[in-house]
């Protein structure tokens, strides 16, 4: 027996006339997926990391040096490298980075040249810091120890006078890190799944809703935000 299949297609045809129509200009599907990707890096700030808390902790000598507090978010502390987070639409082409100059060893991490385990050796070509010849100074307070009797007794006196600066030179030299890597431009695993819904409701008909560090942006049909 022979078989036919008769296929009204022009339902179909209509609505891929319509979505050619909607995707002639790609710039508002890259404008909703760049800025669903910027939300997610600054969940990844807020989580510590994806999964949420997988970013080493901070050592203690850099609490105590930085002064962390209670609570205090890893790589958030003035905000700089949080808020450079950018993007950048160039034609069909979508960039998000950052050019904050120690985002990558953040990143990536970037171990001493003693042979550390975490991050990507220093001592590879590129990942030292020449740091030229310099003058320094040292700040000394000036002190003076001595005997003095009080009541009969003798005891032990310190008079402390005004601070001495003594200069002293740095030589050039090459100076390495030791920081863990805390990566943050990754694909959380949830985001594919909001990058395509995100797009289908776009090209539904829909508006699409993204939530900001400056508030929420709203991308609608037409164009309009």
């Amino acid at each position: 027996m022979a078989v036919s299949v008769q296929v009204n297609d022009k339902a179909v045809q209509v609505q891929l006339g319509d979505l050619r129509g909607k995707v002639t200009d790609v710039r508002p599907l890259l404008a909703i997926a760049g800025n669903l990707m910027l939300a997610s890096i600054h969940r990844t700030f807020l989580d510590e990391g994806s999964p949420a808390g997988s970013w080493p902790r901070l050592a203690l000598s850099t609490l105590k040096k930085k002064g962390y507090t209670a609570g205090h978010k890893l790589l958030i502390m003035s905000g700089r490298l949080w808020k450079s987070m950018t993007l950048w639409i160039e034609g069909n082409t979508m960039i998000i980075g950052t050019n904050v100059v120690y985002a990558g060893a953040q990143n990536f991490g970037s171990a001493d040249r003693s042979g550390g385990s975490v991050g990507a050796q220093a001592r590879i070509k590129g990942r030292g810091v020449s740091v030229s010849a310099y003058d320094a100074a040292r700040v000394v307070p000036f002190k003076r120890y001595g005997i003095t009797s009080r009541n009969g007794k003798n005891v032990r006196v310190r008079a402390q006078g005004m601070s001495s600066r003594t200069k002293y030179d740095v030589k050039a030299h090459k100076r390495f890190q030791n920081i863990p890597a805390r990566p943050f431009l990754v694909f959380r695993p949830e985001d594919p799944g909001r990058l395509a819904s995100g797009i289908e409701a776009y090209l539904g008909g829909a508006s699409v809703t993204i939530p900001a560090a400056g508030g929420p942006i709203t991308f609608r049909p037409g164009g309009a935000r």
